[in-house]
């Protein structure tokens, strides 16, 4: 299946930000034109100026995510907003969303983690907002946190950031706690993205390579831009699925 846009009935943009799936199987793809959904047949959700209140906040959305209760949250470049399949909500409008990038949203369980602008992390547990400040003793030592994922052999946050490495956030009857996870950066380069890996572990990447990640094993090799074939210079994605195949997005096709 293709999708194209202004063919009526399809995507609204080929600039496609983000893809999120509900656990009912409706995708929703962050545009710079707006919210696609697509659950056997396509819908496009934009903004409405008159709507101010309840309406979609902006139509260049950043990132998107569904949490446990199938609403979906959205990040954009000031503030965040929550869909509930009616009507948008926006969240901290007069706190300290409201003039914050949004970097990547992470729903785990009931917990929500938005990495927002130089401040690090802020996320909502138990029905309140809690800020993680960076450098401080159990905080991330990074300002700008560019993506998240869940270790799920471990219960690990794993966050990437653009100047101060990779981390890692352990939980514990006193809270979250934030350490360094070495890498070689001259041998694998600065890795800029996280993403989930269903087996265990996290999956790493930047432009031209990608790797795996494990507390027990540390780090290994998946593929990289000169194994993909002639033409490919730069990953600008990757996903894994349920079964383990790689989908892997680059300037030169889909690799699976």
């Amino acid at each position: 299946m293709t999708f194209i846009p202004a063919t009526g009935g399809s995507i609204s943009s080929l600039e496609v930000m983000d893809i999120s799936e509900s656990h009912d199987g409706m995708v929703a793809f962050a545009t710079t034109n707006g919210l696609s959904l697509y659950d056997s047949g396509w819908a496009t959700i934009q903004k409405e100026p008159w709507n101010y209140d309840t309406g979609l906040q902006d139509d260049f959305i950043q990132t998107i995510e569904f949490d446990d209760k199938n609403y979906l949250w959205l990040g954009f470049s000031a503030g965040v907003q929550k869909y509930d399949g009616i009507s948008f909500t926006r969240v901290g409008k007069d706190e300290f969303f409201s003039t914050m990038n949004i970097h990547d949203i992470l729903c785990d369980n009931n917990t929500i983690w938005i990495a927002n602008g130089y401040s690090g992390l802020n996320h909502l547990s138990e029905g309140g907002w809690n800020w993680i400040r960076p450098f401080t003793e159990d905080g991330p030592g990074a300002y700008y946190i560019t993506s998240m994922a869940k270790d799920h052999a471990t219960g690990d946050i794993i966050l990437t950031s653009r100047s101060h490495g990779i981390w890692k956030g352990v939980s514990d009857e006193e809270g979250i706690h934030f350490s360094p996870i070495p890498i070689d950066e001259e041998h694998y380069g600065k890795m800029t993205t996280v993403v989930d890996y269903p087996f265990g572990g996290v999956i790493l990447f930047n432009k031209n390579i990608i790797l795996h990640y494990s507390e027990s094993a540390g780090f290994s090799r998946i593929t990289d831009t000169t194994a993909l074939g002639p033409g490919v210079i730069r990953i600008n994605d990757v996903a894994v699925t349920e079964e383990g195949t790689f989908v892997i997005g680059t300037n030169n096709a889909l690799w699976i």
